[in-house]
């Protein structure tokens, strides 16, 4: 399928109309899906949260019914990868909650394949915000810790100058 993406992207606007004319909302939220998907692997982050929240807005809907877990979970997994590519960290992580929550839920044998992804993404996440920040507290001391040597080289310059005005002094007094 993702072969030839923008063939997947030709034909899924053409299936989305005709999904929109005959008012199948869950073959449009799969659409949709799948969209952002191809999107996705395309690189266009943007366009793919277009149609990821276009999905997630029609899940949302009470039309909708409560089986569609599998579907709604896919959804929030995409979204959470959508999110985890822009380091948008927080949100991802909600997003992977939400997904495996809803593949919990599911009855499709294949939301245990999915709840394993989306624990793996999530892990990967959770590590690289840990590292992330590790850097940032390791930056941040190194950061402090040269402006403490800078103050204290000036502190010494100022020793310095202050013995030196000292000396000089007591020379000037010697002579007066």
């Amino acid at each position: 399928m993702m072969q030839k993406p923008l063939d997947v992207i030709k034909y899924g606007h053409k299936a989305l109309d005709i999904a929109d004319d005959n008012g199948d909302t869950i073959t449009k939220v799969k659409i949709l899906g799948i969209l952002g998907n191809t999107y996705q692997s395309l690189q266009l982050n943007e366009k793919k949260r277009i149609y990821l929240d276009q999905a997630e807005a029609l899940l949302s809907s009470p039309k909708i019914k409560d089986s569609l877990n599998m579907i709604r979970g896919n959804i929030f997994y995409l979204k959470g990868m959508n999110y985890s590519y822009s380091l948008d960290s927080g949100i991802a992580l909600s997003y992977f909650n939400k997904a495996i929550n809803q593949y919990l839920q599911s009855k499709n044998p294949l939301a245990e394949i999915n709840i394993k992804m989306a624990y793996m993404n999530k892990g990967s996440l959770h590590q690289t915000v840990q590292h992330s920040f590790r850097k940032q507290t390791t930056e941040s001391s190194l950061t402090i810790l040269k402006f403490r040597q800078n103050k204290q080289w000036q502190f010494r310059i100022l020793q310095k100058q202050a013995v030196s005005n000292y000396i000089q002094t007591q020379r000037l007094t010697k002579f007066l």
